[in-house]
């Protein structure tokens, strides 16, 4: 099999980036269950994917994946790899008619139906195989989750990040560390809630704050090298539908996006947003504090673009331009605790100067204002429909 002895070397500096994305996460979704917002089974899913966190650096994509496949590094779930099996089997289904040594024998005359016999998770990694030789794979993404992989994993391309770090769409390795490590917290209401959102539909949340405190876990992720491959790579893009079949309310102008738009990217992104926005996990929100958001948005974007800022921090990574205001809003108060004193962080009071100032500030200098440093198709697997952070 593949050589793998040779090992490209994350440094210290860039561990520590990952790492504090994954406490970082640990003390909001502890915080959160704290508030009574998490049940007690979200949160002990979501602390045990934290603890188990396997991060995979490197550049091959979907093509990394497959190897760690093929060496029994990473599997696939019970469930998907009878899933993947069934349209395997379809796709070929002479390959378990015979026995093994009849298909031996047909071997010997150049007739051959493929391996015979193959258990699920074979079946369900030949099946990858042949579609990442036919199809886009995720070479051009900074990183890439998938929930098809039994183990807590995500995938980091840390050197096209270095790479794309003066573009203002690239974000931190932390903030692009708790945009995947997020998904694999797999809370799967939370983000159907967040799709009702922007569906238009109003919850009310009056959570009840639990007596007894948890203390938030210190996480230490493993860290696995990218490996010296010779799976070949498999470049390109999956093409995104337009066609908003969940109704999804987006910003005048803005077209309907199935990946960006799907519930656990928008879930995703909203935790990037707080982590580099600095927003506390018990802070609720006014629509006048959102517009405030935005025009720190749009400033940090600007002082990027025109050098006068190298900071990443308050930069927006389509959810600001992407959702009407009112609606961030909802999604950002649905998961806090009640409403805060205005006065009671930092942030606040940031924005409130800030507001202040822009009042008095003519609109061509507001760019100016302070920067805070810092599956239904058969052929398909489920694998090739999981969450990708597309910033290629």
């Amino acid at each position: 099999m593949t050589d793998t002895s040779t090992n490209r070397v994350l440094s210290d500096e860039d561990k520590q980036a990952i790492t504090d994305g994954a406490n970082w996460l640990s003390q909001w979704m502890t915080e959160r269950y704290n508030q009574g917002v998490l049940s007690k089974a979200e949160y002990t899913q979501a602390i045990n994917s934290l603890k188990d966190i396997k991060v995979y650096t490197t550049d091959k994509g979907y093509d990394r994946l497959l190897e760690a496949l093929e060496n029994g590094e990473l599997h696939f779930s019970e469930t998907a790899a009878k899933l993947i099996a069934k349209a395997y089997d379809k796709k070929h289904p002479f390959k378990n008619l015979l026995s093994e040594e009849d298909n031996k024998k047909l071997a010997d005359f150049g007739i051959s139906f493929g391996d015979s016999n193959l258990t699920d998770e074979q079946k369900s990694i030949a099946f990858f195989k042949e579609y990442l030789e036919n199809n886009p794979s995720s070479t051009g993404l900074l990183g890439f989750h998938l929930s098809d992989i039994k183990e807590s994993v995500v995938f980091l391309n840390v050197d096209k990040l270095k790479q794309s770090s003066g573009e203002v769409g690239c974000p931190t390795l932390t903030s692009l560390a708790v945009h995947e490590m997020t998904h694999n917290l797999k809370l799967d209401m939370q983000e159907d809630m967040i799709t009702s959102i922007l569906r238009g539909v109003k919850y009310t949340n009056n959570p009840a704050p639990r007596e007894t405190k948890t203390t938030a876990p210190v996480i230490t992720p493993e860290f696995i090298a990218e490996s010296d491959t010779d799976i070949p790579l498999h470049k390109g893009k999956k093409e995104r539908s337009t066609d908003n079949e969940n109704n999804i309310i987006l910003k005048e102008g803005v077209t309907f996006d199935s990946y960006l738009d799907s519930s656990e990217e928008i879930y995703a992104r909203l935790m990037q947003l707080r982590y580099d926005f600095g927003l506390k996990p018990n802070e609720t929100f006014t629509r006048e504090q959102i517009d405030e958001i935005e025009r720190r948005a749009i400033a940090a974007k600007e002082a990027f673009k025109n050098e006068e800022s190298t900071s990443k921090a308050d930069i927006d990574f389509n959810i600001v331009n992407r959702y009407r205001n009112g609606m961030i809003r909802d999604m950002l108060n649905y998961t806090a605790e009640e409403k805060t004193d205005v006065k009671s962080t930092m942030k606040v009071q940031e924005w409130q100067s800030n507001r202040d100032m822009a009042r008095q500030t003519p609109p061509a200098q507001e760019k100016n204002a302070p920067q805070k440093e810092e599956n239904k198709a058969t052929n398909t697997p489920p694998l090739v429909k999981t969450n990708t952070h597309d910033m290629a």
